[in-house]
């Protein structure tokens, strides 16, 4: 039994002290352990305004993002954590200026800073402020070596239309790295362009003919015709559409070569791909045009009859038949390409050979067609064409009213003027027939 003290304690629910000693201490001490971790979890999670500033951020309230931001920067102080958001939040209001304020001013501090560099190379491009833009990259580059910085560089002087800069850019990014085909065609461009061919020439032959595209093969082969080097200009040309068959390509080539009265050496690159002529327009008509500038305009004009009897041709195609069929003197060939042609762009010119060939074959009555399908503008800059066509049909009166449309154009083309005077002859005014062959 218990002794009557114990009983008393029991009742009044006061505990034994002795037995409360064996427990309350590891009791008690895990609970204060409990409370102390509590207390610096809560430390931990309870968000500062650094990280207050974050979480506004993040969840795209860029105005309490920006007063949280703006509290912890000072003079003194410019965390990089901080400078970073803010500068964007600046940026997301349009405060560009104070964008760039702000990361001028961590710079200045941090000016080992690469990453803000770059950034502020950003800030610039949208504040529109060019010259700063270049220099820092200009800077950056030196420190940092890339090439994606020197594009970057090159890119800046293109649009400043800084041609001597650029070259410079141009050339020490080929120089320092692996070059795209462009910009060694551009870099050589501006090099020809202010004289230096030799120099130009030296920059493509580096790289010819497999690292040049289009343009930088064109260049080359037009500064080596500029030296008189035909033979190595359709080498160079000819290895390049070896490697780069396309039509245009092809096409473009050749007709290079023909503007630069180098015509056989036209045929020569287009000799591999005989067998596209009967399916590339703009192949044939450049094979066409050689073969007409190299005295083989028969031959051109079968051919063109012969496709022409096997599909419908080009309007390109027809123009030149026309033309052909004008110079061999076949009225017959070159109406029944016009008629093919109707309602498409014939130009004047072609139109009024056809004319010119009716009327020397005496068919006036096709070539009053051809001139009918013209339209009102049939005989714009060619009066006296009308008014031969207007004798030929034996309508004298029209005839001389484009006689007097002709004396009455102050700057009548010398072919006019000729015909003309053949009128003045033929009609025995001699006096003016003579004064008109004098000025031509």
């Amino acid at each position: 039994m218990s002794a009557p003290g114990e009983q008393r304690r029991q009742r009044r629910g006061v505990p034994d002290l002795r037995t409360a000693r064996r427990f309350s201490w590891p009791y008690y001490g895990a609970a204060a352990a409990l409370a102390l971790l509590g207390l610096l979890a809560g430390a931990v999670l309870l968000p500062g305004e650094r990280e207050l500033a974050l979480i506004s951020f993040k969840g795209r309230d860029f105005e309490g993002a920006r007063r949280a931001f703006e509290a912890q920067v000072s003079a003194e102080r410019l965390p990089a954590s901080v400078i970073v958001p803010l500068a964007e939040v600046y940026l997301y209001f349009g405060d560009v200026e104070l964008a760039v304020d702000l990361l001028e001013r961590y710079l200045r501090a941090n000016p080992e800073s690469v990453e803000a560099r770059r950034r502020l190379i950003g800030v610039y491009e949208q504040a529109q402020r060019r010259a700063e833009q270049l220099a820092m990259l200009e800077a950056l580059e030196r420190r940092a070596p890339n090439i994606a910085l020197m594009r970057d560089i090159v890119e800046s002087h293109r649009y400043w239309n800084d041609d001597a800069a650029l070259e410079a850019a141009l050339a020490r990014l080929i120089e320092r790295y692996p070059a795209k085909a462009d910009e060694v065609a551009v870099l050589a461009g501006l090099m020809a362009a202010r004289g230096d061919g030799a120099g130009a020439l030296a920059v493509l032959a580096k790289r010819a003919p497999q690292g040049l595209d289009y343009d930088g093969i064109e260049l080359m082969a037009s500064l080596l015709l500029d030296l008189g080097r035909g033979e190595d200009a359709a080498g160079a040309a000819k290895e390049y559409l070896s490697r780069n068959a396309d039509d245009a390509g092809i096409a473009a080539l050749a007709s290079l070569f023909q503007a630069r009265d180098r015509a056989g050496f036209a045929l020569t690159l287009l000799a591999p791909f005989e067998d596209r002529l009967e399916r590339s327009e703009i192949i044939f008509a450049e094979w066409v045009s050689a073969m007409r500038a190299t005295d083989q305009a028969r031959e051109a004009y079968a051919r063109i009859g012969v496709q022409g009897a096997a599909r419908p041709l080009s309007l390109r195609v027809l123009r030149l038949q026309i033309e052909l069929a004008a110079e061999l003197g076949d009225f017959d060939g070159a109406y029944k390409a016009f008629e093919q042609a109707a309602g498409g762009d014939i130009d004047l010119a072609t139109a009024h050979a056809v004319i010119d060939l009716g009327l020397a074959m005496r068919d006036p009555v096709r070539a009053q067609r051809v001139a009918e399908k013209l339209g009102a503008e049939a005989f714009a800059g060619r009066p006296m064409l009308a008014a031969r066509l207007g004798f030929a049909r034996g309508d004298r009166a029209d005839g001389e009213t484009w006689v007097r449309r002709a004396e009455a154009t102050p700057a009548l083309a010398a072919n006019e003027r000729l015909a003309l005077a053949e009128h003045y002859a033929d009609t025995d005014h001699n006096a003016a027939a003579r004064d008109i062959a004098r000025q031509l």
